[in-house]
């Protein structure tokens, strides 16, 4: 199963059902259709130099108690798996961003309860060794 690393907090924002986009400036078309694994990477977004739209619905969102603050998200480690169901160049959503990035669009996102440890990520997709039904056993939220 492909494995892709991200940072948080999009990479809680999309196990939780919040994020539908993941932005990538390549394309991995194999992996549509596929279901992937999401790490949370040991670094966390620079939130001064990201998207401020982005940030805005971040800072809603801890403010509302929706998701924690970016310091108590789990970091380095597999924190559980969504569908990609497509690849577009334009896209209509929040999360969607400029035309320099393909928009990796996701579904049935799942979180786990804890966190699979163990694995170290990259920014590409790697192969991560689980079988759909070990995946499937995993406790989720």
């Amino acid at each position: 199963m492909k494995l892709l690393t991200i940072k948080q907090p999009w990479a809680s924002l999309i196990c939780l059902g919040i994020k539908d986009v993941e932005n990538r400036t390549w394309k991995q078309n194999c992996l549509i259709g596929e279901t992937i694994l999401i790490m949370s990477s040991l670094g966390v977004e620079n939130m001064a130099a990201t998207n401020q739209t982005w940030c805005v619905e971040y800072q809603r969102l801890v403010s509302i108690g929706a998701v924690p603050r970016i310091e108590k998200l789990p970091r380095g480690v597999i924190i559980g798996y969504v569908d990609v169901v497509d690849i577009k160049e334009k896209y209509d959503s929040l999360w969607a961003a400029d035309a320099s990035h393909y928009k990796y669009i996701l579904k049935d996102p799942h979180m786990f309860i804890t966190p699979l440890e163990g694995v170290r990520g990259q920014p590409k997709p790697i192969n991560y060794d689980i079988s759909i039904d070990e995946l499937l056993a995993i406790p989720t939220i």
